[in-house]
């Protein structure tokens, strides 16, 4: 159908749906679903300030979204109960309207800094946030739905609403200004220098490794950050479309917000709880991948076979099955892990299972959960001490998660990890590593580089206006 004949249907259809003036009456918040014939597009990442980003390519799921209904942005130890408690009060005095009948409404976002004390986060973030897109639109499986929400109120106008969503829908559909016609881009990846930050690397793994054998902790996850020049012609569309087809498996993600953007791909779900069954991915231990076939397997039976990584693995899993046992009953987990293998790493993973107690929701277990051993450290609370003492919390939201929540608490929470903050000419990369007894400076560095990858290979393939060079890796002595 073409785009300006849908528009008119649905400004049509909008306006008899809201004839109805009960729609609007009372303190509230209403969403409307529609069937939609749309195929969607990651172009709409650059026409928006407020664009929202998810995707997760094999299961052919796709989110984006515009405008913000905000619901909460606590900080603070009491943010997971803040957040729950919108949460709750949402589901009091939220109205859905699905005349196609297009099923559950997973229009709730959620997100979090990694540290609860961390009011200066980047991208103009707050700490933590739970919102709802004022437009919607979510493709599964071959079908597509749009999703309008509003504040509703006396002061509810439904000719302005529809006003806004369907200038809203033209963002997020049409086409960006740099692709039309007369325009001209050449396509080729803008190579990107990488800094050096080796030394101040090592010292403070050497720190952490010296608290770790004074028996303060058994764990610690420390983070490198990497501040990288933005290739010219960047366009953050060619970064998803450059991750999509690389990590199929795993969750992508693109928050705008003033002027700044988060944007990553994650491996690593904290949580996925629907209609009380749970599952949880433990992630501890890494090695590098090779373009050899046979190196690669070597690669990864010594990853299984490592007892340093076997162990830092297990801290992981246990402390996970620790704090999900008050919740859950019939945890089920691998005795042994098996290797989730990336482009440019490799690591144990286990998979953890269960069902929970009715009425729990993905936000308290959320605060059970976060962080996990496998990016804070253990035993927790002097990790988190240890990680604040030594500028640790300046993370931001790297470390910390986002997701899709219901008005009833199911949904979904995905690790951020390998990920990116974006102004307008640079960017920030974040990756880690987890420090355990046993573990060597140098190639904990390495580790951190070879997470690094991801993102400084799809920011450069991001760029139009360069010849193609290779890109140094940040983990070599070249980049380091």
């Amino acid at each position: 159908m073409p785009f300006e004949l849908l528009l008119r249907e649905l400004d049509q259809r909008l306006h008899n749906l809201l004839a109805d003036p009960a729609l609007t009456a009372g303190d509230g918040l209403l969403s409307i679903c529609l069937a939609i014939p749309l195929q969607l597009s990651t172009d709409a990442v650059d026409n928006c300030s407020d664009c929202l980003y998810w995707s997760q390519p094999s299961q052919q799921h796709h989110r984006l979204g515009a405008g913000r209904i905000p619901l909460a942005a606590p900080a603070g130890s009491e943010r997971f109960e803040q957040l729950e408690q919108a949460r709750k009060t949402l589901q009091k005095h939220w109205r859905v309207l699905d005349p196609d009948r297009t099923g559950t409404i997973n229009a709730l976002f959620c997100g979090f800094a990694a540290d609860a004390c961390d009011t200066h986060t980047p991208a103009g973030l707050a700490n933590s946030l739970l919102f709802i897109p004022e437009v919607l639109l979510e493709q599964h499986a071959g079908s597509s739905r749009l999703v309008v929400s509003c504040r509703t109120g006396s002061a509810c106008d439904p000719s302005t609403l529809i006003d806004n969503w369907l200038y809203r829908l033209r963002r997020l559909l049409g086409t960006p200004a740099e692709d039309r016609p007369g325009n001209h881009r050449n396509g080729h990846p803008q190579p990107i220098s990488v800094p050096v930050d080796h030394e101040d690397w090592i010292e403070r793994v050497r720190q952490a490794l010296a608290a770790i054998d004074r028996g303060y902790l058994s764990k610690i996850v420390l983070s490198r950050r990497l501040p990288l020049e933005l290739p010219a012609g960047f366009r953050l569309r060619n970064t998803l479309a450059w991750l999509a087809p690389r990590y199929p498996h795993c969750t992508l993600f693109a928050l705008r917000q003033g002027g700044q953007t988060l944007v990553g791909v994650s491996p690593e779900n904290l949580l996925t709880l629907q209609r009380q069954r749970l599952r949880v991915d433990a992630v501890g231990g890494s090695s590098e991948r090779s373009g050899d076939p046979q190196r690669d397997r070597q690669l990864a039976d010594a990853l299984v076979h490592s007892g340093k990584t076997l162990h830092e693995h297990r801290l992981v899993v246990d402390d996970i099955v620790r704090q999900l046992q008050p919740y859950c009953r019939g945890l089920v987990y691998p005795q042994q892990p098996s290797v989730l293998k990336l482009p440019s790493v490799q690591h144990l993973h286990s998979l953890i299972s269960g069902q929970t107690a009715t009425g729990t929701s993905v936000l308290q277990l959320a605060a059970q959960l976060h962080p996990t051993a496998a990016t804070g450290g253990l035993p927790r609370s002097a990790a988190l001490d240890w990680l604040r003492e030594h500028g640790e919390q300046q993370r931001g939201w790297y470390t910390g998660a986002l997701g899709w929540l219901d008005a009833d608490g199911n949904g979904e929470l995905a690790v951020i990890l390998r990920c990116a903050v974006l102004g307008q000419h640079q960017a920030m990369l974040y990756a880690g590593a987890g420090i355990v007894a046993g573990s060597d400076p140098q190639q904990e560095f390495l580790e951190t580089g070879w997470k690094l990858q991801t993102m400084v290979s799809a920011l450069q393939a991001s760029g139009s206006t360069a010849q193609q060079s290779s890109t140094p890796r940040p983990d070599t002595d070249q980049a380091s």
